[in-house]
């Protein structure tokens, strides 16, 4: 049996396991929905790639705080000093990754003139304006980064 202290605790583990499952579903969303183009609007599987994508930046911001508030347990990867290194990169990276893909998709919408809301019900505030071309380019850096984002998470799941 595991001691308490090498464990993460419940609320660590449910922040885990329920932003796994949001990405998992991200995913295949984002794998089945039509081809975004100029014409395209944000309802049915776009408008769900949206809210979930939200979601996860929104739930990890939250895990972050309770984070900083929670020792992490040890790892036996803490007794070899690459192994250490590389877990905590890796973690950094992740964590980067499950704000920064968001918040390209937010970029993304709003240049497309797309009114961005939690749930549908949730205003969010436009980053940048419609028809910005910075902001257009954020689709294409935000598909590229989930290639990466998944790479980092094969890493993790060979970590584990």
């Amino acid at each position: 049996m595991m001691d308490v202290s090498s464990r993460y605790s419940g609320l660590a583990r449910a922040f885990h396991w329920t932003t796994a499952i949001l990405v998992a579903c991200q995913f295949v969303i984002a794998w089945t929905m039509p081809e975004i183009g100029r014409g395209s609007a944000p309802v049915g599987l776009i408008g769900w790639h949206l809210t979930i994508g939200l979601v996860i930046g929104f739930l990890t911001v939250a895990r972050l705080a309770a984070r900083s508030v929670q020792s992490s347990p040890v790892a036996p990867a803490d007794n070899v000093p690459l192994l250490a290194t590389a877990a905590r990169l890796t973690h950094g990276l992740l964590y980067v990754m499950l704000i920064l893909l968001p918040l390209l998709g937010w970029i993304n919408a709003n240049a497309r003139g797309w009114k961005v809301d939690l749930f549908g019900v949730i205003p969010l505030p436009k980053i940048v304006s419609q028809g910005s071309p910075i902001g257009r380019s954020m689709g294409d850096v935000h598909a590229t980064t989930a290639i990466l984002f998944l790479v980092l998470i094969g890493l993790h799941v060979l970590g584990a």
